[in-house]
């Protein structure tokens, strides 16, 4: 087994549509990665703070936690990298997408959120309007909640990609929309974990369902897709696994700790290598 990173997406990857998943069989999986040197890091749209609570304080200290998609990146609870949008681009941009129906704004800010219309979220603050964000907190991506279908987010985030140069904007999972720095966004992160532990994009695997797991893909030899995954996500990815539901992360991590060569990956091919 060559592979040493593996970075997995949560919501529709590792955990089921409840939001559970089977926690023995991955704790056991990601101790037994762990005694081989591979580092695990868990790379979401989500916040630092509503995720956490998925795993025990023992599997904290041994996962990466890449949040905000990939712009905030915790390990043992301790900051080691934020990528920030710049405060007035995000003004412009929330003043742009409040003309639109059935778009609803919150900025995080790594450990926090805060919003001017109501939504759910763990750690969450009110303010009246994204101008009284608190000085000294650094966003790190908008997030936009939707009504609308899939296709119309998309179109979105296209129009949002186009007026603003300085930001990219993603699908993510449940009706959500992710704006963050062009120099962020999960590819960015498994960058600069690859840096940090001097880790090449060949002993990389990544998994993923989103149009916010594409960058990540890129940087990954082994990039996963789901079966559950976007359609469009496949245009960026070498394999297919089984579903969420079906504890298909879970599958292929055990059969890597079964493997003394990376052979087995081939019936998972969708595309030829380039």
């Amino acid at each position: 087994m060559t592979v040493k990173l593996i970075v997995i997406d949560l919501d529709e990857t590792l955990l089921r549509k409840d939001k559970s998943y089977d926690v023995e069989r991955f704790n056991h999986a990601l101790h037994t990665l762990k005694g081989r040197d591979v580092l695990v890091c868990i790379a979401t749209g989500n916040s630092y703070h509503k995720i956490i609570d998925y795993f025990s304080k023992e599997d904290q200290k041994d996962l990466y936690f890449a949040c905000d998609n990939g712009n905030f990146i915790v390990k043992n609870n301790e900051e080691l990298s934020t990528t920030t949008v710049d405060r007035e681009t995000l003004y412009k941009i929330a003043s742009f997408v409040d003309e639109f129906e059935g778009f609803h704004i919150m900025v995080n800010t790594g450990n926090q959120a805060f919003e001017h219309i109501s939504q759910y979220n763990n750690a969450l603050a009110y303010i009246e309007k994204f101008e009284d964000l608190p000085e000294g907190e650094k966003p790190t991506k908008l997030a936009i909640y939707s009504t609308h279908s899939l296709d119309r987010n998309k179109i979105m985030t296209r129009i949002l990609k186009e007026r603003f140069e300085d930001i990219d904007s993603v699908t993510s999972g449940d009706g959500w929309l992710d704006v963050y720095s062009k120099d962020g966004g999960k590819g960015s992160a498994v960058r600069k974990l690859q840096t940090k532990y001097n880790i090449k994009k060949e002993d990389t695997m990544a998994f993923g369902d989103s149009l916010n797991d594409e960058s990540m893909m890129k940087e990954a030899h082994y990039n996963i897709a789901m079966g559950n995954a976007d359609h469009e996500l496949l245009l960026s990815t070498t394999y297919q696994i089984g579903t969420n539901e079906d504890s298909s992360v879970i599958n292929l991590l055990e059969e890597l700790l079964l493997n003394d060569s990376m052979e087995f990956m081939n019936k998972y091919l969708i595309h030829k290598k380039r």
